[in-house]
């Protein structure tokens, strides 16, 4: 029994990036749902598509990473870096305490 819901799991974890897709597709178009096993075939036809497109793209980001060459990482480039890290830490922490203070205020 352990096995068949390892399988299972497997089996819809390769499957959702297309169960996914199918749900974009049907809830931004206005074409009908179809019944459950198509869906399941439209699922299988979008992963296959999915997986195809992100290798491609992983491919090609890591052929350009290697030959275009955007600056060199040095200590400047470092500062820069940390600090836009702490900015966006400060920003969020600071978006929170208005957040809970708005809750106190209610």
């Amino acid at each position: 029994m352990g096995e068949t819901s390892k399988d299972v799991l497997t089996l819809l974890t390769q499957l959702m990036p297309g169960f996914l897709t199918a749900w974009v597709v049907y809830g931004l178009t206005t074409y009908t749902k179809p019944p459950q096993f198509e869906r399941v075939i439209q699922a299988v036809i979008y992963s296959f598509l999915v997986n195809a497109v992100v290798a491609i793209l992983k491919w090609t980001l890591l052929f350009a990473g290697k030959t275009v060459r955007f600056g060199l990482w040095d200590k400047s480039s470092e500062l820069v870096a940390s600090t836009a890290n702490q900015t966006s830490r400060s920003t969020n922490s600071t978006m929170a305490v208005i957040r809970a203070s708005r809750v106190a205020v209610r």
